[in-house]
């Protein structure tokens, strides 16, 4: 029997003969027919999925810094960063900037 997966009449999915329900439990997702032949939508948080939006949003912008602490500095930097009202990141771009112009390097380029 030929049937959508995910729907209360069909008894088996379209794919192996699996219950309707298998592809939804364990992960891959609603199923969809397209010209016979039957695949998974792929899950939003997979690889692919987030290689496909990487791609679509990308504008070249690359992880730059990547600080390892102790709690007690996360803790020091996010209480910083609520006295300056700003976020973290961008109390660190200003820091970072303050302190270029201090040693007279030049200006940071744009975020």
């Amino acid at each position: 029997m030929m049937g959508l997966v995910g729907t209360p009449s069909a008894l088996t999915s379209t794919t192996q003969g699996l219950p309707y329900w298998w592809a939804e439990r364990y992960g891959l997702g609603p199923v969809r027919e397209t010209k016979g032949t039957t695949m998974a939508r792929t899950k939003a948080g997979s690889a692919a999925a987030r290689e496909v939006r990487a791609k679509a949003t990308s504008d070249n912008r690359v992880a730059v810094i990547m600080l390892k602490g102790r709690p007690e500095y996360r803790d020091w930097i996010n209480e910083l960063a609520e006295l300056a009202r700003m976020p973290a990141s961008v109390l660190i771009d200003h820091a970072l900037a303050e302190k270029a112009e201090r040693l007279r390097f030049r200006p940071p380029p744009p975020r």
